[in-house]
């Protein structure tokens, strides 16, 4: 199930898969490669960074798939695969190999783990790096190897150069560990010296990414401080917010839905009724025998692992992506709860037994069946699926370009596309065609033109302007599969592409201080909140719609802009008839670059 339909579901590429298959890919752009122990923001400075060690693993998987589609998915999907089993092995050695086989089972086939393991990058590295570490850690515990301890030491270290939720695993198995040692007569004299070792592995293994967390720990608290439920505890001056949010999550499983469609189905808690009823059985097992270590533990694992969602903003609660590392210790209770009823079954109809295994089997295959009809067949019908997956509309412009470049087309694309205001369709094309062909230059669309017509392909907001150069049956629409235009086509000839791009967007006039008024309009596709700059040789002012905004001494400043058209103004000193001033953005939050002439009209 993990790889069934994947070129069309989910419907793309994820915003972040593709930031981090670019990071990824500049490992060594330098001609040096990044330490390993490094960070890179995802994004840009002041955004949440991606451990180097993290994207080395992102390299190693292109080795064998390949920098394409399947390469960048196939590193959340191997994780995926490799938890399912690593699970078996975990729930076999603590309760069992019948509640191994059904936690597993109903794991593989989960609806929620299918769709995280498609798409969820570093949270789904973490839901399979834990479940070693706690494996070996209960290996060291029962048979008292240190060899054991170390390796668990080794993967919770490993642990922390994944998803940032990572840091409060850490926390807990340090905690739990600290708790049987206090309740238990005789915990720390029997397993002092292998819990030395797993501490010492721990801090050796994390101690790069802890220095740099130290140094720099923006790199943590950024992303933590925009999605934190202290804002709605501020704005509502009260703990209302955080017991709501422990509600939704702790009811996620059986009752509440995620409200991201991106995360899972709307409208459906995470587990079918079958596996819900195996969990909700087996938590009522881990509790009534919770003097027992192993069950403190799931217990104490599946509360800690929550808060990565009860500690976020309450308008995405229930969160099953920042939750994630739940998913293990919830089907280990779905795998207690199918071994109870089973052990009960075969206890109070002993001469039915085959009956009662087929029974059984054929429980766990309709729970498979309910969860493939979820993902396969109503998911990909949810009308907002397109809309609220961040790159899916990238993902199909760049198969669309790729099917066309097939052709023989002579293709260009139109010179906004060289922009970083598209970065993310940008990386997105470079993973799905790989090697473009030698006339596919969105950069400068007048150079090497080969012979006759070209066809290009240019956004929504530049209509206007190639409907003045092409009549409107050379212009089509591209459309989406939920019937929007993502961009359009027109059939041009060499002499019609260099009018398109020889268009001059600053008007100017001089006034009678002497000063020299430079107006255009900036034309804005979405929503605008990075920053600009304004660079001239002399004194000059920015005014965008009647208000001034920026001068050179101000250097780079966060100016938010509506989606949209703007009139701008920049009234420069002693300048000449023609602009010497240079007006920068940061449009991908990351590189700054002049505002190209494709966003100004005159």
């Amino acid at each position: 199930m993990r790889l069934y339909r994947i070129e069309s579901i989910p419907p793309g590429l994820w915003v972040d898969e593709i930031y981090t298959a670019s990071n990824a890919s500049e490992l060594n752009a330098d001609g040096s490669w990044k330490s390993p122990f490094g960070m890179t923001p995802l994004v840009g400075p002041g955004w949440v960074e991606t451990p180097n060690l993290y994207l080395y693993y992102f390299r190693a998987v292109w080795l064998v798939f390949g920098l394409n589609y399947l390469g960048v998915k196939m590193a959340s999907v191997l994780p995926g695969i490799m938890a399912v089993f690593l699970l078996y092995f975990l729930v076999k050695h603590l309760w069992g190999a019948r509640a191994a086989l059904g936690a597993s089972f109903l794991m593989a086939v989960s609806s929620w783990q299918t769709g995280l393991s498609r798409w969820g990058w570093d949270e789904v590295m973490l839901t399979a790096l834990q479940l070693p570490a706690w494996f070996f850690l209960w290996r060291g515990i029962k048979r008292q190897k240190i060899g054991y301890y170390i390796l668990s030491g080794f993967f919770t270290g490993l642990c922390l150069y994944t998803y940032a939720a990572s840091k409060i695993l850490a926390v807990f198995i340090l905690l739990y560990l600290l708790f049987e040692a206090s309740i238990q007569r005789g915990f720390w004299k029997r397993h002092k010296r292998g819990l030395g070792f797993f501490t010492c592995f721990l801090i050796l293994t994390s101690l790069p990414i802890g220095i740099n967390l130290l140094l720099r720990p923006s790199a943590f608290t950024a992303r933590l401080g925009n999605v934190s439920i202290t804002h709605d505890m501020k704005e509502a001056k009260s703990v209302l917010p955080l017991v709501e949010n422990v509600i939704r999550h702790a009811g996620m499983f059986h009752y509440y839905s995620d409200p991201n469609v991106r995360h899972h189905l709307p409208d459906v808690p995470l587990l079918d009724f079958i596996s819900g009823f195996f969990m909700a059985l087996g938590l009522g097992i881990a509790i009534w025998g919770i003097r027992k270590p192993k069950n403190r533990f799931l217990l104490l694992w599946l509360l800690f692992a929550l808060m990565g969602g009860i500690f976020s903003l309450r308008a995405e609660a229930p969160q099953s992506y920042r939750t994630g590392a739940s998913a293990p210790a919830a089907f280990a209770l779905c795998g207690i709860g199918f071994a109870g009823l089973l052990k009960w079954l075969a206890k109070t109809f002993q001469s039915r037994r085959v009956m009662i295994s087929s029974f059984m089997v054929a429980i766990l295959g309709l729970s498979g069946g309910i969860n493939f009809h979820r993902y396969f067949l109503q998911y990909p019908r949810v009308k907002t699926l397109w809309t609220q997956f961040w790159g899916a509309e990238q993902t199909f412009q760049s198969r669309y370009l790729e099917k066309r470049s097939r052709t023989g087309k002579a293709i260009l694309l139109d010179d906004a596309y060289g922009s970083n205001y598209f970065f993310v369709f940008t990386a997105a094309r470079r993973i799905i065609m790989n090697v473009e062909p030698d006339f596919y230059n969105p950069y400068r669309p007048t150079e090497n033109l080969p012979a006759g017509d070209v066809e290009i392909y240019f956004p929504p907001f530049r209509f206007d302007v190639y409907k003045a150069i092409a009549s409107p049956e050379r212009i089509r629409a591209v459309n989406s599969p939920n019937g929007e235009a993502v961009f359009y086509c027109a059939n041009l000839s060499h002499r019609e592409l260099k009018t398109a791009a020889a268009i001059e967007p600053w008007q100017n006039q001089t006034r009678g201080d002497g000063r020299v008024l430079f107006n255009a309009r900036l034309i804005l596709p979405e929503d605008y909140f990075s920053t600009m700059k304004l660079e001239s040789p002399t004194s000059a002012t920015l005014t965008i719609d009647g208000r001034a905004m920026l001068c050179p001494d101000d250097g780079e400043r966060v100016i938010p802009l509506k989606k949209g058209v703007h009139g701008i103004e920049i009234v420069q000193e002693s300048a000449p008839r023609l602009p010497e001033f240079k007006l920068l953005w940061r449009p991908d939050y990351e590189h700054l670059e002049e505002i190209p002439a494709s966003f100004l009209l005159p």
